[in-house]
């Protein structure tokens, strides 16, 4: 392949990623690499779309059936994330 058309084909990634990525899809670019090869081998995008959403709902319920042995530790409540600490932090030294 000439430089040209590697480079061409970087910037085509790379506007998609940012179209992605400006849509929150919350695809990286190695993944949207391998959606769009299998669309140019002829595979349907709607389809493509619906594996892609059906995966994310398995992740999640397989999340959510795990989590509840995450919890136990925490008694049934989820941990605070680094951003609702320091918020909880922030809000106790104003209240002194």
């Amino acid at each position: 392949m000439s430089d040209g058309i590697t480079a061409s084909r970087a910037e085509v990634m790379e506007t998609v990623y940012e179209l992605s990525r400006l849509l929150n899809t919350g695809l990286d670019r190695d993944t949207l690499a391998i959606l769009m090869a299998l669309i140019q081998k002829g595979v349907n995008p709607e389809a493509l779309a619906a594996v892609v959403k059906d995966l994310r709902k398995d992740a999640a319920e397989q999340q959510q059936a795990e989590a509840p042995r995450e919890r136990t530790f925490t008694g049934g409540k989820q941990p605070l994330s680094t951003q609702e600490l320091q918020v909880s932090q922030k809000k106790r030294r104003s209240d002194y």
